[in-house]
């Protein structure tokens, strides 16, 4: 099977009277073998579990030696959870939640977006999440999710993005990557410890992911 997606995207009639294809398919790059088949497509139900797992498990491999220790061992499936299975059956308007899973359905990831939920940064949309399992890093997965998350609000009329990543995560470097520019921090209590987090903007956004004024949409507290 060939890289990319075997499954173009077309906007629906309510998204610009076409038709949108909500499951993506996609070759990771590498062997036959040891590579499997990864789809993409909107959370259900039943990925709940999936979801949550996944959620903790990347917090553990992340945050480890940054967030405090005892928090992240208050963070287990089981009251991940019933958090999940709110967001993902209220299914709020102009809101997603999309899954990668491999062909036996194992959620190895996902993405989650919608309305900002930052009214000081004058974005219309926010990147919530994207939490990739650790071993399927570096095989364009992550790529494919933001890609979507992009195509999706745009869909649904939103004209810029925001996202938040604490400042000792790692993955800053991939927003950086996908055109964020930085344009924003804040401090959060977490578990007890003040960790510092940044903002990153893309204004405005389309489904070519084409990049970025963001001095006009950002307070001017809080330059980078």
């Amino acid at each position: 099977m060939p890289t990319g997606f075997d499954v173009p995207f077309r906007l629906t009639a309510k998204y610009f009277e076409m038709e949108f294809v909500s499951l993506l398919i996609f070759k990771l790059k590498g062997d036959e073998i040891n590579n499997p088949i990864i789809q993409i497509r909107a959370a259900t139900l039943n990925d709940v579990p999936g979801i949550a797992r996944v959620h903790v498990d990347v917090w553990n491999s992340t945050y480890t030696g940054i967030v405090p220790q005892e928090f992240l061992d208050s963070r287990t499936y089981e009251n991940k959870t019933p958090q999940w299975q709110r967001i993902v059956g209220e299914a709020k308007p102009r809101s997603h939640v999309y899954v990668a899973v491999t062909e036996t359905d194992e959620v190895v990831g996902f993405t989650s977006g919608g309305v900002n939920r930052d009214e000081t940064y004058k974005f219309d949309s926010e990147l919530y999440a994207i939490y990739l399992l650790k071993n399927h890093h570096s095989k364009g997965i992550g790529r494919r999710l933001f890609e979507l998350t992009i195509n999706l609000l745009v869909a649904d009329g939103f004209k810029n993005m925001l996202v938040w990543v604490l400042e000792e995560n790692a993955t800053r470097e991939f927003y950086k990557k996908m055109g964020g520019t930085a344009c924003g921090e804040k401090i959060e209590d977490i578990g007890g410890k003040p960790l510092r987090e940044l903002a990153f903007g893309w204004n405005p956004i389309s489904p070519n992911n084409e990049n970025i004024n963001t001095k006009e949409l950002v307070p001017n507290l809080l330059p980078l």
